[in-house]
């Protein structure tokens, strides 16, 4: 079974790089644990901003 993980973080880096309007809306954007959030399966995934 191939780990989705690495590429989907990859998928959501280029999607907010090519969707971002402001640098202050990809600097709110973070991997930590605390603002990543995987669904059941890693079948999708969720990016909070940043807090503060």
């Amino acid at each position: 079974m191939v780990d989705l993980k690495p590429l989907t973080l990859k998928a959501a880096l280029l999607l907010a790089l090519v969707s971002v309007k402001r640098v202050g809306d990809l600097q709110a954007l973070s991997i930590s644990p605390s603002c990543l959030e995987f669904g059941p399966g890693d079948s999708k995934v969720i990016l909070k901003p940043r807090h503060g």
